[in-house]
């Protein structure tokens, strides 16, 4: 048995006989690599509208191309992300089968929901992506800082905004959100609290 056939001390040896077997199968991996993808087409599914129009009734593929003027490939991929997700459920076959929402995404997703999570998702992740890049994130190891503000501290930043009168009304705006956005993040939670 020659050096490149013997089995190392990651696993046994493959069918080539010198790479080594893996001991384990690298489900953990990739599934850390497609939730990347499908959180984002999550997110385009809802900036897109598509939880209210499947909302109002169960949609084919065709309807929701043309509702909202995507490909016929595009639709049913966001579509099948969506079930995939659990987000939607899919009943029947081909080109019959209509998609519906699941009870999370009435609960969370429709526009009318009192516990609508969908304004906080756009409003944190969709309308600031710079906030969940892979660079500002990595960025805020790096330095041990948040990086919201570019790395400057929360209480500093908004103290320079309210010396400019333009900045202090952004910064209003923008507080308004963040109180608007934590309210329909806690507001679930809170009901259940309550019991």
């Amino acid at each position: 048995m020659t050096d490149q056939s013997k089995p190392s001390s990651q696993g046994k040896p493959g069918r080539a006989g010198f790479i080594p077997r893996p001991r384990h199968d690298d489900t953990r991996l990739l599934n850390l690599q497609f939730a990347v993808f499908g959180s984002q087409a999550f997110f385009v599914a809802l900036d897109l509208g598509l939880f209210d129009l499947v909302g109002e009734a169960p949609r084919t593929v065709a309807e929701v191309a043309a509702a909202k003027d995507l490909a016929h490939r595009a639709a049913e991929t966001l579509l099948s992300v969506c079930t995939s997700l659990q987000l939607m459920k899919r009943t029947g076959e081909g080109d019959d089968a209509r998609y519906a929402l699941t009870e999370v995404s009435e609960d969370y997703l429709l526009a009318q929901s009192p516990i609508n999570l969908g304004e906080f998702f756009r409003k944190i992740y969709i309308a600031q992506p710079n906030i969940s890049s892979f660079e500002a994130i990595k960025q805020s190891f790096l330095v041990n800082k948040s990086q919201i503000y570019g790395g400057e501290d929360l209480f500093e930043a908004h103290q320079k905004e309210e010396l400019d009168p333009e900045a202090a009304a952004m910064a209003e705006a923008r507080a308004r959100d963040f109180t608007m956005t934590m309210h329909h993040h806690s507001l679930a939670p809170a009901l259940a609290w309550a019991d």
